[in-house]
């Protein structure tokens, strides 16, 4: 595809009409033009390793194919250049997701998520840190600064999170974001339902780990089978009471209600 030639003129204004024109094709073409930025990195990471083990940030063709070679199996995703900065911290948010069913869907979201941030300060060209990169509690306890953090335990609740958007936006954003996250899960689990062996009644607590961009976009990061259910912090160790509870009271409670007779 030859690029569009730009009219010749001294005057740069005369260009803008131009050009954003052009930027705007290449959104409607671009799935990723809104965090591709202007670095180059990708996030490369074994398959079969959880906690945040083997990942790594590169910007290099050559490192990538290198580190390919390292695995049986690689994911490699686009890394989000244009990130939501909080207090100078990169996040994500862990979204608890129960599925007591695949045919027919039936899925359950916990109301309550919660927000993990990186333990470092976010720099884009400190990609190497995996304390600024990295938002688990695995990775994060062991930086050094985990233990005098301004953001206790690094982890937020979600009303700490919707507060902030509330003093930054003027407004609460979260069930906007809520909305598309749901989406992201409903539309995860139809495409991969035909690809999981179905077992009538049981579960599975599944971990979706969601990212937001400075423009409130929101995109996966990856779903977690067996996510950690450990009192890791304050902010988990009241929320794993809480979801456990409600696990109980879908998988036992709900199912027995729904074969009494009519």
């Amino acid at each position: 595809m030859r690029p569009p030639r730009l009219p010749q003129t001294d005057n740069v204004s005369d260009l803008l009409p131009e050009i954003t024109e052009i930027l705007e094709k290449l959104s409607k073409k671009l799935p990723q033009y809104d965090f591709s930025g202007s670095k180059n990195i990708w996030i490369v990471k074994p398959s079969g390793l959880s906690r945040g083990r083997g990942i790594s940030c590169i910007d290099q063709l050559n490192d990538i194919l290198t580190n390919i070679k390292l695995h049986n199996q690689t994911i490699i995703q686009k890394y989000i250049e244009n990130p939501l900065i909080i207090k100078g911290r990169k996040f994500d948010i862990r979204q608890w997701v129960l599925v007591t069913d695949l045919n027919p869907l039936n899925i359950y979201l916990f109301d309550t998520p919660y927000i993990r941030f990186g333990a470092e300060e976010y720099h884009i060209d400190d990609f190497k840190n995996i304390f600024s990169q990295l938002t688990g509690n695995s990775i994060a306890k062991h930086s050094e600064k985990f233990e005098n953090s301004e953001i206790e335990g690094d982890m937020w609740e979600i009303e700490q999170f919707r507060d902030y958007l509330k003093l930054k936006f003027g407004k609460d954003f979260w069930p906007e974001i809520q909305e598309k996250i749901k989406k992201i899960v409903i539309y995860s689990l139809e495409c991969a339902k035909h690809k999981i062996l179905q077992r009538k009644n049981s579960h599975e607590i599944l971990g979706f780990d969601i990212m937001v961009d400075e423009l409130l976009n929101v995109y996966l990061i990856e779903i977690n089978l067996s996510p950690d259910w450990t009192y890791s912090t304050k902010v988990t160790e009241k929320l794993v009471k809480i979801a456990s509870e409600d696990i109980m009271k879908v998988v036992i409670d709900l199912a027995l209600e729904e074969q009494k007779p009519l």
